[in-house]
């Protein structure tokens, strides 16, 4: 075989090749995490996302990755609908440390609470504030 169709062949692989074991370490990753309530959901061609369940509230963590023409940032997003309307004076502890980790919080209507931005040096920690924070406004 003539080494230049291996070249040829090679180089694609290896360019779709990163992408995919990306994200499957990512969905190992989560796995890891191993959350009381939460399942992993598999994401097509991006990123694997999480679904947290609890008596108070359901919650969607998406993780957007970052174009690769660096338009676009890495971004984490934790969604919640709470059951009830939510209580804004329980937010102070999880929500300040939250946004030390350069987090913003947004209450959307009055049961909606979602958690966005860069993704977090310890992803654990995050989601623990982020279930904490939703505990407290349910």
């Amino acid at each position: 075989m003539d080494p230049a169709w291996v070249g040829i062949v090679a180089l694609p692989a290896l360019f779709f090749a990163g992408p995919l074991f990306r994200r499957i370490a990512h969905r190992r990753a989560l796995r890891r995490l191993s959350l009381e309530g939460c399942a992993v959901v598999p994401n097509g061609l991006g990123l694997s996302g999480l679904r947290i369940s609890r008596p108070g509230w359901d919650a969607e963590v998406r993780f957007e990755d970052a174009a690769p023409w660096g338009g676009r940032r890495s971004h984490v997003r934790f969604s919640a609908v709470l059951k009830r309307p939510a209580r804004t004076g329980a937010l102070q502890g999880p929500g300040a440390a939250l946004e030390a980790m350069g987090a913003q919080i947004a209450l959307t209507g009055s049961t909606g609470l979602e958690v966005s931005g860069p993704p977090p040096a310890d992803l654990a920690r995050f989601l623990e504030l982020c279930i904490a924070l939703a505990e407290a406004a349910a």
